[in-house]
């Protein structure tokens, strides 16, 4: 990072409805999220694509965890994460697929095996997952959460 002050840090947010492939160190470097957006059909607002299935999302903290990792490597994660039980490969390959089609990876298709990185940031996703459970359960009312716990 740079010798800017802590305080004065943004992370930055690009937001596309195409493919951005910046470097990822320069993702890294300057805090960038690259975040995907598509236009629900009939409507005229723009959707944000954090919708993760669990296994999306189980693969998405093991992309987290390794930073970069080929199909295998994921899969490897996935199963010491479950106590040995291992995925096919080609449905691990499908959900890396699935989770770029989303943009929530990106892959560097230059070499083989390809490498898949996540695309948005864990906080972000948290956060976001986080706004939307305490939404549903609590209608919003985070201090109802706060008094269950």
């Amino acid at each position: 990072m740079n010798d800017t002050p802590p305080s004065t840090v943004r992370t930055v947010r690009i937001v596309t409805d195409s493919a951005c492939d910046l470097p990822p160190s320069v993702v890294d470097d300057l805090g960038i999220e690259i975040v995907p957006l598509t236009i629900r059909m009939g409507a005229d607002e723009f959707v944000d694509r954090r919708d993760l299935t669990p296994a999306e999302f189980n693969v998405m903290k093991v992309l987290w965890h390794l930073r970069r990792a080929n199909v295998a490597d994921v899969r490897a994660e996935l199963a010491r994460r479950n106590n040995g039980a291992e995925q096919a490969y080609t449905t691990v390959m499908t959900l890396l697929g699935r989770l770029a089609a989303k943009g929530a990876v990106t892959v560097d298709r230059s070499r083989e095996p390809f490498l898949y990185r996540a695309a948005y940031r864990r906080e972000s996703v948290l956060r976001d997952r986080l706004r939307t459970f305490i939404a549903d359960v609590f209608d919003g009312e985070a201090d109802a959460l706060v008094l269950r716990l």
